[in-house]
C-alpha cells in the first residue's frame, strides 16, 4: 500500500526506525553547520558560540520538561548506549557520593544492576 511505502522511505518526515527517522530540515541545517565548523566542543575557549547555543538549547528542554527541571543541569549525548552509561553514573552518584572523591573503596559491598538479557 501507499501508507507502507512511505513508512519505509527513510526520508519520509514520518519514518521512524531504531538509529534513523525522516528528513527535518531544522536538522540537516544544523548539521551543516556542524559539519561546515568542524569545531570540537570541550571547553568555552575552544567553541564558545556552540557552548553557549547548547546552553541555550538545554534551558529550552528543561522548561519544556517542567517547572521542577528549570535550575537542573542536562547534557546532549549522541546516543543511545552513552545515554545508558550516564543514567548508570548518575544514579551511582546519587547514591553513593562520596564516589567522586573516594572511589570504590567507600562503598561497602558490590554494586549490582539489574538489566534485560537482550
Amino acid at each position: 500500500s501507499v501508507k507502507t511505502l512511505f513508512l519505509r522511505n527513510a526520508w519520509h518526515p514520518r519514518f521512524m526506525n531504531q538509529l534513523s527517522c525522516g528528513l527535518d530540515l531544522m536538522s540537516m541545517a544544523g548539521e551543516w553547520l556542524t559539519a561546515t565548523a568542524n569545531t570540537n566542543m570541550f571547553t568555552y575557549e575552544i567553541a564558545p558560540v556552540f557552548i553557549l547555543m547548547e546552553n541555550v538549547v538545554m534551558t529550552h528542554m528543561r522548561e519544556i520538561i517542567g517547572a521542577g527541571w528549570r535550575n537542573g543541569d542536562s547534557i546532549l549525548a549522541p546516543g543511545g548506549s552513552i545515554s545508558n552509561l550516564y543514567a548508570f553514573l548518575a544514579a551511582r552518584h546519587k547514591m553513593f557520593p562520596q564516589y567522586k572523591e573516594k572511589g570504590i573503596a567507600s562503598i561497602k559491598g558490590q554494586l549490582v544492576m539489574f538489566t534485560s538479557d537482550q
